[in-house]
């Protein structure tokens, strides 16, 4: 018998826990997209999909589905503050990502400011805008479902 390795194997290559493990279908995308409007500004906040599996990050695009503005660091980063001109509406697409790089279908979001804009001026009556709010059950809404189930 031959001991010598083959050149069409690879010795003893393993690979990490996390990608042995990884769910290897696409990740549902993300729920009830919503959009608050604040001066310059919107805050976008979704809710993670039920099932979790394959859920790694999310992904935000502005103005088509190629745009890619911010990749969320974590499962766990739900909203974004996305820069609008004033009175401008924009097209926002949020999709879930897993740790393979499968993405999910882009969910997409008409944003806009609200009609305040900053005024510079050495005037009393200058207005220092108004940030774009969170939702106010933004407490109250759903995580999505849990990555396993104990009976």
């Amino acid at each position: 018998m031959n001991n010598t390795p083959s050149p069409f194997r690879q010795p003893n290559f393993e690979l990490p826990l996390d990608l042995r493990c990884a769910y290897r279908g696409r990740p549902q995308p993300p729920t009830d997209l919503r959009s608050m409007p604040g001066t310059m500004e919107a805050t976008v906040v979704w809710c993670a999909p039920s099932d979790l599996r394959g859920v790694h990050h999310y992904r935000i695009y502005q103005g088509d589905e190629r745009n890619l503005i911010h990749e969320t660091s974590n499962q766990n980063e739900r909203q974004w503050k996305v820069k609008v001109p004033a009175t401008a509406k924009d097209m926002i697409y949020v999709s879930t990502v897993s740790i393979l790089g499968r993405e999910s279908a882009k969910i997409p979001i008409l944003i806009s400011s609200n009609d305040n804009q900053y005024v510079v001026s050495t005037a009393s009556d200058a207005t220092p805008g108004q940030a774009a709010p969170t939702a106010p059950d933004w407490s109250y809404q759903p995580s999505g479902g849990a990555l396993y189930k104990w009976y």
